[in-house]
């Protein structure tokens, strides 16, 4: 066995070790984890934004975290800290799919996966955009299959940041406003995220449709 790949599979040993602790321990509400954080003062932006870039290492709820950006930050500094964590968490997680493609030169299994991959290896950019415009993918199985497919970097961070903008707006919009009790702005924050969920389902379909039957995630 190679050393690059006992470096590999120590790193995913550990890892593997990390999502068990992790899974073992209480879950935290939004509120619970904003408490915890601000308790560090002018090291919780640093914190945020670390929990945020390892999260594909450790499961956490994306979601959570994105709330908690809000509730703890307000909503706009909530988004510039979710923006910087989530970018480096998509970062992560293309690290380690394209590390592991390079060592054992095969891409993501699965039917609708490798389909979703080889649309990734034709035109990377427009399909990382459509991913990540869709709330409902799992953020971090995009992160793999553009590793896996081994986008261009400038071209998968760019469609990263500016697919998950308006989602991440919206969420850190709804967790700001749960801080101020203003049921007005409230409402507005639930009513942009089910719009944004519907506009990013039809967009889903519409690629679906012109993709010729190649399969979608």
């Amino acid at each position: 066995m190679t050393r690059s790949k006992k470096l590999v599979i120590s790193l995913l040993a550990g890892f593997l070790l990390l999502a068990v602790i992790v899974n073992n321990v209480p879950a935290f509400s939004a509120e619970e984890l904003s408490r915890w954080i601000e308790s560090l003062g002018p090291l919780a932006p640093v914190l945020y934004i670390a929990i945020y870039a390892l999260r594909p290492l450790i499961f956490f709820p994306a979601s959570i975290l994105t709330l908690t950006g809000g509730i703890l930050f307000g909503a706009w500094f909530g988004t510039l800290y979710t923006l910087i964590g989530a970018t480096l968490s998509a970062i992560v997680g293309y690290f380690m799919a394209e590390r592991l493609r390079a060592l054992w030169g095969k891409g993501v299994p699965g039917t609708r996966l490798a389909a979703a991959q080889k649309q990734m290896e034709t035109n990377g950019f427009l399909y990382v955009l459509w991913f990540r415009l869709v709330p409902f993918l799992n953020f971090d199985v995009v992160s793999y299959l553009a590793g896996a497919a081994r986008v261009k970097w400038i071209p998968y961070i760019t469609a990263t940041i500016l697919g998950m903008l308006p989602g991440t707006i919206a969420y850190n919009f709804l967790g700001g406003s749960l801080l101020d009790g203003d049921w007005r702005v409230i409402s507005a924050a639930v009513i942009v995220v089910i719009l944004f969920t519907l506009a990013s389902w039809l967009l889903k379909n519409r690629m679906a449709k012109k993709s010729d039957g190649g399969g979608d995630l």
